[in-house]
């Protein structure tokens, strides 16, 4: 697997940079078969660009890796309730009587298919073989590669003129952005865009030293992408968040520079200025080290007392969690994870095998660590036997 160094902003494309982060860790969602102990470890750099504030990764994950990617977050609960919630929303939003939408990174069809299902044309892009062929047994039709200026032609002759164009979780992966908004204003027309990806503020404010990883070369701020967006003469104009994947937000997008009532782009910017200043996100890079410690003091107390942990997420989060604090078996006993295509496989760079979720009644830990901190609620509600036997979940945030 290649990792390019060269850095040049995705943005604005200037040199210069501040570090936040520099360390090295295997690539997060690269779990496998076999335990991997001696797993390549791979320069992991987070950077804000000193001309536009955009943060990033100095390196940029070769995209071949994502032919063979497995992570799906549509096994877990909190994400079907708000999948429900987004279609409902849509379907009241576009009610046209023939409507069609494009995903981009479909992954394993499931919006789609529930999409499709309310009367909706679909077609799915989705570069990775295994989530792509899930995608199509279910019915759901899906783009084999990747969406671009290159592709966007041959795409549109698959579907004709959608009328919305979904990135949900996507934007954060990719390098050539000016490329991927010019395929947007290609294809788009007078549609609409609705692009989700985690929330800087939310990084920031809440400390999420473990949010970067290989896969993520972007952690996005409004005001960030309003710069990169009217490079293809697009415009922000309404802003959503939820607690997805540690917090993010959904931004609808069109062709349309005019200003509406319900806008609140400006209310974001203007927050932003205040909150996420150059030196509150190098105050917050300051504070990594003393928050790996307590994670770690965590895992060291409760072996002194000889109980036994686990933890619970297994997504990117996780697993650069774990690599950052260099614990193994014996420290934490194994990971839960809802998605079934990790089962049974390890953490990378560990011997920590990842489990489904009933197997803590089987194989009895004290304590779980919830890594998968967007959906420690409905962890805890969902299971509260653990709890009831004397078991005890911690939130990590």
């Amino acid at each position: 697997m290649k990792i390019d160094q060269q850095f040049k902003c995705r943005i604005c494309g200037s040199q210069n940079y501040s570090l936040i982060l520099k360390t090295e860790t295997p690539l997060a969602a690269d779990v496998s078969d076999e335990i991997t102990l001696n797993q390549k470890r791979f320069p992991l750099d987070v950077v804000v660009c000193d001309n536009c504030g955009h943060v990033q990764l100095k390196e940029t994950l070769d995209a071949s890796f994502y032919g063979e990617y497995l992570y799906t977050p549509s096994y877990a609960s909190g994400f079907i309730d708000y999948i429900e919630l987004f279609v409902n929303r849509l379907n009241d939003k576009i009610q046209l009587k023939d409507r069609k939408v494009i995903e981009v990174g479909s992954s394993n069809g499931y919006l789609l298919d529930k999409l499709q299902k309310s009367g909706w044309t679909v077609l799915g892009v989705e570069p990775s073989k295994t989530l792509s062929k899930i995608s199509r047994d279910k019915g759901v039709p899906t783009y084999d590669g990747f969406f671009s200026k290159d592709t966007v032609g041959e795409i549109k002759k698959l579907i004709g003129q959608p009328n919305v164009l979904i990135f949900r979780h996507v934007m954060e992966h990719l390098d050539n952005l000016e490329d991927i908004v010019k395929a947007i204003e290609e294809i788009i027309g007078d549609g609409l865009v609705l692009i989700e990806v985690p929330y800087l503020k939310r990084i920031i404010e809440e400390k999420q030293f473990y949010a970067f990883f290989h896969e993520h070369l972007s952690y996005y701020s409004v005001s960030a992408f309003k710069n990169l967006l009217q490079k293809g003469n697009l415009y922000i104009h309404k802003i959503y968040e939820n607690n997805l994947e540690g917090g993010s937000i959904l931004i609808s997008v069109n062709n349309d520079n005019r200003s509406y009532p319900d806008d609140n782009l400006n209310k974001y910017l203007e927050d932003e200025k205040k909150t996420l200043t150059k030196q509150n996100i190098i105050n917050f890079a300051n504070l990594i080290e003393n928050s790996i410690a307590s994670i770690k003091n965590i895992v060291k107390v409760a072996k002194e007392r000889k109980e036994k942990i686990a933890a619970w997420g297994a997504g990117q989060r996780g697993c650069t969690l774990i690599s950052m604090c260099g614990f193994n078996s014996s420290d934490i006993s194994y990971v839960i994870d809802v998605n079934k295509n990790y089962w049974n496989k390890y953490v990378p760079g560990t011997d920590i095998k990842i489990v489904p979720p009933e197997s803590y009644r089987s194989e009895l830990v004290n304590k779980i660590l919830i890594f998968a901190t967007g959906y420690a609620d409905s962890i805890i509600k969902e299971n509260s036997s653990f709890v009831e036997n004397g078991g005890e979940f911690i939130k990590i945030i």
